[in-house]
């Protein structure tokens, strides 16, 4: 949060400390220390009045460890407390990487939580499994590995199209892209349910590790270095890099217009499991199909796309695919609000959003990187930032309403009424 005082440099020079990552990380240290000791007494005495006995201890271990009984227990939670203020005072907010690692960090938090409580309220030294525990921390570490290499990967397959194709060519080569990319999650849930089914659910995680390496030797031998790489990381630089492309009206109302645009649909995945079988009894089997068929939608839009750019203007592609959904999400809603949706109609509207959805994708990216100049390598990152953090605004204001068909109608019109105001605002400088 007080990384946006460097914006304040230009009239006051002292607030160019902040810019360093030296001087904030000393600010995180202190800060979480004083809220640790600041908090940490107060957190202890409601710990000890809720807890009563406090945690058990083993009756085989050391005579020593007898003293500690009747103390409270999850005292983690303090230093968590400190580690989450802390990152949001003097964190880089908009940097994925920041995210990822505070979730890993909450996540292992919450499993210590969990032990704790079952041993406060069971009255028992057990607790939580030891091999569930490794399992689950297992899994998260390994999440935290795939989002990082899915982020990067994603941002980089993107870099590479902006770095051997100009113009037109870029847009048909993203739409390419994309088609890939949404083929993927579709055919994935396929192949893992067979693997699962012939071999046990563990043999997919060695499925996706040979994957990996397929892929790595696949990249050393035949995809070529694209960029002059300097070999050196100057975070100062990049946060430079960042902050004055978003601080371009144009570049900021395309990636925040693209983003939206393409991940609105999101509001649509959260809430058709609800909309279809609880509100409409369709069976889980059912759904499945009925979301499945919606990337075949997508998938027709990138084609549609790649066929018309260059002959139809990106601006009148963006507008008429951003109004397309529009007129889709603003349907959604009126036929929430007068209890008329059906199966057939919830399956139609959406496949509608996501052919607008698909077809959008390769010219809102191509539109980003062409304004990014120079600098398409940040520009690639910030957008798939944006994307996840659109998609999870969808998401988390679709979930918020009990009616799940008002609340998914509501969203994509107000999503794709935003995208359109942003690309009627917006002009290429």
């Amino acid at each position: 949060m007080l990384l946006l005082l460097v914006g304040l440099a230009d009239h006051f020079s002292a607030f160019n400390v902040f810019r360093y990552i030296t001087f904030r990380t000393g600010g995180a240290l202190i800060t979480s220390a004083l809220i640790v000791f600041m908090f940490g007494p107060a957190i202890i005495d409601a710990l000890r009045i809720r807890q009563g006995r406090g945690q058990p201890i083993r009756a085989d271990g050391p005579q020593t460890h007898f003293k500690k009984a009747g103390t409270p227990t999850m005292g983690g939670l303090m230093m968590l407390t400190g580690i989450i203020g802390s990152v949001a005072l003097w964190g880089n907010l908009s940097s994925t990487y920041v995210w990822v690692v505070l979730m890993v960090t909450i996540g292992f938090g919450a499993i210590g939580f969990y032990d704790d409580y079952l041993k406060v309220t069971k009255q028992t030294d057990k607790g939580f499994s030891g091999k569930a525990r490794l399992g689950i921390e297992f899994l998260i570490a390994a999440r935290f590995l795939q989002a990082l290499g899915g982020a990067g990967g994603l941002a980089l397959t993107r870099v590479i199209v902006a770095d051997t194709s100009k113009g037109i060519s870029t847009t048909r080569s993203i739409a390419i892209l994309n088609l890939i990319l949404l083929l993927g999650p579709g055919l994935a849930p396929v192949i893992g349910a067979e693997i699962a089914g012939l071999f046990g659910w563990r043999t997919i995680f060695g499925a996706l590790a040979l994957m990996g390496l397929i892929t790595i030797a696949l990249a050393t031998r035949y995809l070529p270095e694209t960029a002059a790489p300097s070999g050196t990381l100057n975070a100062t630089r990049i946060y430079t890099t960042f902050r004055d492309l978003l601080a371009g009206k144009a570049f900021f109302r395309a990636i925040t217009g693209g983003a939206f645009g393409s991940t609105a649909c999101y509001a649509y995945f959260v809430s058709a499991p609800f909309i279809l079988t609880s509100e409409m009894g369709l069976s889980v089997q059912a759904v499945g199909y009925c979301v499945g068929s919606t990337l075949a939608a997508a998938a027709a839009g990138s084609l549609l796309t790649r066929s018309i750019v260059g002959r139809v203007r990106d601006r009148l592609i963006l507008i008429s695919f951003y109004v397309i959904g529009v007129l889709a999400g603003l349907t959604f809603l009126i036929g929430a609000i007068t209890d008329m949706l059906t199966p057939v109609s919830v399956v139609t509207i959406s496949l509608i959003i996501l052919f607008a959805a698909g077809g959008l994708g390769p010219v809102a990216i191509g539109t980003t990187l062409r304004l990014a100049g120079s600098n398409v390598g940040s520009a690639s990152g910030l957008y798939g930032c944006f994307q996840m953090l659109s998609g999870v605004i969808c998401s988390f204001a679709a979930g918020l309403f009990t009616d799940h068909a008002l609340g998914c109608g509501l969203v994509l019109f107000l999503a794709y009424l935003f995208c359109v105001i942003q690309f009627i605002r917006l002009k290429e400088q």
